[in-house]
């Protein structure tokens, strides 16, 4: 059996040592005809054929396929029929009937005038090719999702100039690349925002790091449209810096909608932070998380628990133990549509007891979707102590009015009593003077009482005194 693992069985000429040379590539020597005479290990191993099935046989009978060029295969026959040098690649058939893409060079070598071999070198081009296919592929792709993506997007290369846009700015100014009579993408912003963009791009260009910048870019029918503009840089695989892509997204609506936005924030947080109530936008359980608060509402918290309040914190964390339960009943309520009133008192660790007024208010969004709870609560310490002293005040009174009217009033009736018994007819003069004394200190000293009475049960009651809804008992002490 031949053995091509050495130029054994190669005609005795001078390429021998340029074939030895060649051999990590798969290379043949042909005869002028075309028939293989002599075939490197390397070929074997690409075609699948052994080196004794190589041998005799031309190339296009071991290697064409149904699906090889015959265009290109013509050519080459006709190159060697000429005898003349030439470079073709074609698709190939290995021996398990795989394909697979060569690229082949021939040359035509002789003795003098008369060509009499050629050697080929064969290289395999199937994974370039699929890498030329999937980088085709790719650059399809990339260009069908930028021309379908809504916003601007756009190539800029390492010198600053625009070398790619994609249909959505076509749209938008009206210039296609090949009609901009400036690359420069920063010509076609407002003359106020290009200083900005020269500087920012200058920057990103130096870093070669990723920018972003607002700024405004002129339409086709010359007004300006607010558009963020970021870039990302661009390398090559050996990692050259090749640029940037970059997309512009028209902001001008968001921007305007931003400013209200900004400018009803900052109204509501006036409105919000003017009262002294206490205010938490509450969200839904097991933790109630605080959603929003107004300036009281951090103070308030900072005063009692010494720490921060923050958007996120749980309100269960600043709920005492003993209020927790009706808490979360009054929390259910109002996540299911109801306001509810209540007022409380709490006592803190630092024993310090405080008196509140709270209202729960379902939040709800311009769906009418509830999303929260507005829970106000008021500080009524000051108001509440003030009634539990006036009721213990009023209590007092009571006590007071009762001892003027039934202990102190007794000993008078008593003396009106035996007053009325006494016969002024049968006193002298003097006598009778000091019996009426008598008489009128008396009915001045019940007046009295009975007006202490009647003060104080104006003042219990807030409204004047009728006999006819207070029995005072003059009338029975009297009668």
């Amino acid at each position: 059996m031949a053995d091509n693992s050495t130029i054994q069985g190669a005609p005795h000429h001078p390429l021998t040592h340029l074939v030895a040379l060649l051999s990590k590539n798969g290379t043949m020597i042909l005869n002028a005809e075309g028939i293989i005479e002599w075939s490197n290990p390397a070929f074997s191993t690409l075609t699948g054929y052994s080196f004794d099935e190589l041998m005799g046989s031309t190339p296009g009978d071991l290697l064409l396929g149904e699906q090889s060029d015959a265009d290109t295969v013509r050519y080459m026959n006709e190159k060697i029929k000429q005898k003349e040098p030439f470079t073709s690649e074609i698709l190939n058939y290995r021996k398990d009937g795989s394909p697979f893409w060569v690229s082949l060079q021939y040359h035509p070598v002789g003795e003098g005038e008369t060509i009499t071999h050629f050697v080929a070198v064969v290289v395999d081009l199937t994974e370039h090719r699929k890498n030329q296919e999937a980088l085709r592929e790719s650059e399809s792709r990339f260009r069908h999702l930028a021309n379908s993506a809504p916003a601007l997007i756009w190539m800029i290369n390492e010198r600053g100039d625009l070398d790619f846009h994609n249909q959505a700015w076509r749209d938008f100014t009206g210039k296609d690349l090949q009609e901009l009579d400036n690359q420069k993408l920063g010509s076609y912003l407002h003359p106020d925002d290009q200083a900005a963009w020269k500087e920012v791009l200058h920057t990103a260009l130096g870093r070669r790091s990723e920018f972003e910048v607002e700024a405004r870019l002129r339409q086709e029918d010359g007004s300006y449209r607010t558009m963020l503009n970021r870039g990302n840089p661009r390398k090559a695989e050996n990692g050259a810096f090749l640029g940037f892509i970059g997309s512009s997204l028209d902001i001008t609506e968001i921007k305007e909608a931003n400013e209200k936005l900004r400018d009803s924030q900052n109204k509501l947080n006036a409105f919000f932070n003017s009262t002294t109530d206490t205010n938490f936008l509450l969200g839904p359980p097991p933790e109630y998380p605080v959603l929003a608060f107004n300036k009281t509402a951090s103070d308030v918290i900072k005063g009692l628990f010494n720490t921060d309040l923050k958007v996120g914190d749980s309100f269960m964390d600043y709920t005492v133990d003993e209020v927790k339960p009706k808490f979360v009943i009054d929390m259910e309520k109002a996540l299911n549509g109801e306001t509810v009133h209540e007022e409380r008192k709490v006592s803190y660790e630092n024993n310090m007891v405080v008196y509140w007024r709270a209202t729960y208010q379902p939040a709800y969004d311009e769906a009418q979707n509830v999303i929260g709870v507005a829970f106000n609560v008021t500080n009524i310490d000051a108001q509440r102590k003030y009634e539990i002293a006036l009721e213990n005040q009023n209590r007092k009174l009571e006590e007071i009015a009762h001892l003027q009217s039934h202990e102190i009033r007794r000993p008078v009736a008593s003396l009106l009593g035996l007053i009325s018994l006494l016969k002024p007819d049968t006193f002298d003069d003097e006598t009778r003077a000091l019996v009426e004394l008598m008489h009128n200190t008396v009915h001045e000293m019940d007046n009295i009482i009975h007006r202490v009475v009647e003060l104080t049960w104006e003042t219990e009651n807030q409204k004047p005194f009728n006999p006819n809804d207070h029995d005072s008992g003059r009338t029975q002490m009297e009668g």
